[in-house]
């Protein structure tokens, strides 16, 4: 999730919840990239706890990179996706960082288009374990800024499940969008340049520069 929570901070702004935790170094999208850990180890505030392992020593080939999935748009309030609410542009250029990465890349489902479509959390157990987890949404989500957790929708509800399908039948808007022929560019760049390099034998990982200072 590192890579994702730099590339998140650096698209849209946000700093609540455990996005914090990315805002306080300049290196750290560097870090990501090269190591693909940004905390290996290091004590995070949010959790108060220690998070990560060292993994420098791993392949590039050994992390998956993205910048939205079920669960980064799932857990957030109302389920929205970048794309509802910044602009084309932001989006654009963090998605060129992780596809051009060398880390294996994984799109979420609309999000070569630039669909809008929310993805809320969603579940479906035994009326017992449906009222928990209704209750639990409220109380973690009423501790975000600005959010009333009431206003949540019911993650047990149909229509919330309903909500988060993407509008098949809108196929023509997807074939002329600019956001898909920006990333049909991108993949087949990849496909090109970086590719041919991943099955290179003894591939390490990378490294960066910090305040002007070597890393390795």
């Amino acid at each position: 999730d590192d890579v994702h929570h730099v590339l998140h901070v650096a698209a849209t702004g946000e700093t609540f919840g455990y996005y914090e935790a990315y805002t306080d170094k300049d290196d750290n999208l560097a870090r990501a990239l090269a190591e693909g850990f940004v905390f290996q180890g290091e004590h995070m505030p949010y959790r108060d706890q220690e998070r990560g392992k060292p993994s420098r020593h791993l392949p590039p080939t050994a992390f998956i990179s993205f910048i939205q999935n079920h669960d980064q748009i799932g857990n957030r309030a109302i389920g929205d996706r970048m794309s509802s609410h910044i602009d084309d542009e932001p989006i654009k250029a963090i998605a060129a960082v992780y596809l051009l990465a060398p880390q294996i890349p994984m799109l979420f489902m609309g999000e070569e288009w630039g669909a809008k479509e929310p993805f809320p959390f969603f579940c479906e157990f035994d009326e017992e374990l449906n009222e928990k987890i209704r209750k639990g949404r409220r109380e973690e989500l009423s501790r975000l800024p600005g959010f009333d957790g009431d206003d949540v929708a019911d993650p047990t509800a149909r229509s919330t499940f309903l909500s988060a399908k993407l509008d098949w039948t809108r196929s023509e808007d997807r074939s002329g969008s600019d956001t898909i022929e920006f990333y049909r560019k991108l993949i087949a760049m990849r496909h090109k340049f970086i590719v041919p390099l991943l099955g290179q034998p003894g591939l390490e990982a990378g490294r960066f520069q910090t305040q002007g200072r070597a890393v390795h």
